[in-house]
């Protein structure tokens, strides 16, 4: 008998346990959670730390600073550790990102002066 009672117990516990798992409520408030701040769910990558820095950076190469120096001295003052490629990978996708960005603008104002992307007003 004591078995029984031993299992039973063991049984209204898991119980509880999967009452819980099925709380809708709390689920949908972990989702939220997660929706409101995805960047403290998932593994931090090379964009989170060098998206903060990307204005200086942009600065930097336009007063003539290789992008290579840039990594080195970052691995050299040890606070980012970086490779050469994998900046130059990041400042193309900043740069054509930027492109792609100036370039809807510009089709936008084509369009709203009735013009083509290609400059020449429509028939």
């Amino acid at each position: 008998m004591a078995k029984k009672e031993a299992g039973k117990e063991a049984a209204a516990a898991l119980a509880s346990v999967v009452e819980f798992k099925h709380d809708l409520a709390a689920m949908k408030g972990l989702l939220e959670e997660m929706i409101a701040a995805p960047e403290n769910f998932r593994p931090k990558v090379l964009k989170d730390h060098l998206d903060p820095l990307w204005p200086l950076i942009e600065k930097a190469m336009a007063a003539g600073v290789p992008v290579g120096v840039i990594a080195q001295r970052f691995r050299d003052s040890g606070q980012l550790d970086v490779s050469d490629a994998a900046l130059r990978k990041y400042v193309k996708e900043k740069q054509d990102a930027k492109a792609s960005d100036s370039s809807k603008a510009g089709n936008a104002a084509a369009k709203a002066l009735g013009a083509t992307p290609s400059g020449k007003p429509k028939p």
